[in-house]
């Protein structure tokens, strides 16, 4: 005769192994919460994806600001190419008291009746150094003739 512990027993260990292989095999051929599995797999590239749009755009816009600066500064400069060292002197004023935006070095330089601007720095990203970028690099450039000369 068996008794109530031997019966509980044994139907538990049956319950837990048809339970337990019933849930496997289900888990692998439910096709139910398959949206959250997709995402959560692909958080990081969309946040990667989304983010890095909105580095590059911000690098962008100051890229945009840094070339009117240099500009700017290389049409004041052009004022004074009679004199080159006053025409270096007041683009680099100009740039200096107007660049604000991004660490960057402006080089101007005089050759014939042209001045020349080049402005060269980095601007940090928030996003994307989640994949090893951490900056994205500025270059800009520009130049402007003397119309005294024609």
């Amino acid at each position: 005769m068996k008794t109530i512990c031997s019966i509980f027993f044994v139907n538990f260990d049956k319950k837990i192994n048809n339970l337990f292989n019933c849930n496997i095999r289900d888990y692998f051929q439910s096709q139910n919460g398959n949206v959250a599995l997709v995402f959560a797999l692909l958080f990081t590239p969309i946040l990667v994806a989304v983010g890095g749009g909105i580095d590059y755009a911000n690098a962008s816009r100051v890229r945009s600001n840094l070339q009117e600066i240099i500009d700017a500064s290389v049409l004041a400069g052009a004022v004074s190419l009679s004199d080159p060292n006053e025409a270096e002197t007041k683009a680099n004023n100009f740039y200096d008291s107007h660049e604000k935006l991004v660490q960057a070095t402006a080089n101007f330089n005089i050759v014939g009746g042209d001045i020349y601007g080049t402005a060269s720095g980095s601007m940090p990203t928030s996003f994307l150094g989640i994949i090893g970028i951490n900056s994205i690099a500025i270059n800009v450039e520009a130049s402007a003739t003397d119309v005294s000369t024609f």
